[in-house]
């Protein structure tokens, strides 16, 4: 993924948009000072207007994104060894701000298990009492700034059960033309967030010999534009 852009060339256009936005001011200043008709002046501040918004356009790092109902997260459970069952979960909130910041809301009473029973124990034994997790980290500005598709290493901050957890993921970026795709594989041992309780609990109703707390989890966000 061709992301590199160096801190001094960003610094320096910014600079540069900065003293044009500047110039435009003055401009305009002078011509309500000038000799010119109400019709020239308005057609020419029309143009500078015009100008200091294309001078604005490049705006791509500074764009804030929301999360798209079409967004599901996957959470994989594995019983006795060799049985695995996807889940879903489409409760999804939020997005990335004019400052790269990336912060998911997850309500995890509403993961979706296929079996009604299944997903009352599990909001039962395992969220009832802090349903809510959350997903945050620091966009790069240089991966802010690309357009081009392809693959980035981030950082994560997983938080819930009131515990947090830190890890660096590689996610895939696509581009499109009115939303941008992100997709990726992670494996959590929810035991560190202090699940290890109520799986045990799940365990034992169900007559299982082990449910892993290693739990796969991939994801497929769309990002809408502001």
């Amino acid at each position: 993924m061709n992301v590199r852009r160096s801190s001094s060339q960003t610094k320096v256009r910014a600079l540069n948009l900065s003293q044009h936005g500047f110039a435009l001011k003055s401009i305009g200043s002078r011509l309500t000072r000038s000799g010119m008709t109400m019709g020239q002046r308005l057609l020419a501040i029309g143009l500078i207007g015009a100008i200091s918004s294309l001078a604005g356009a490049d705006g791509h790092a500074k764009a804030a994104w929301q999360i798209s109902d079409a967004s599901t997260i996957g959470i994989t459970s594995t019983k006795n060894d060799i049985v695995s069952e996807r889940h879903t979960l489409k409760a999804i909130l939020g997005g990335i701000d004019q400052e790269g910041v990336f912060s998911l809301t997850l309500d995890l009473s509403q993961i979706e298990t296929n079996i009604p029973i299944r997903n009352e124990r599990m909001q039962t034994w395992l969220f009832g009492d802090a349903p809510d997790a959350k997903i945050t980290a620091e966009i790069a500005q240089d991966v802010l700034d690309s357009a081009q598709s392809g693959t980035v290493e981030q950082v994560l901050v997983v938080t819930a059960n009131q515990r947090s957890l830190t890890l660096s993921v590689p996610i895939k970026v696509a581009y499109g033309e009115n939303e941008t795709r992100v997709t990726g594989e992670l494996t959590l041992d929810v035991a560190e967030l202090g699940y290890a309780a109520g799986i045990e609990k799940l365990r034992e109703i169900a007559g299982l010999k082990v449910i892993s707390t290693q739990v796969p989890i991939d994801f497929d966000l769309v990002l809408i534009r502001d």
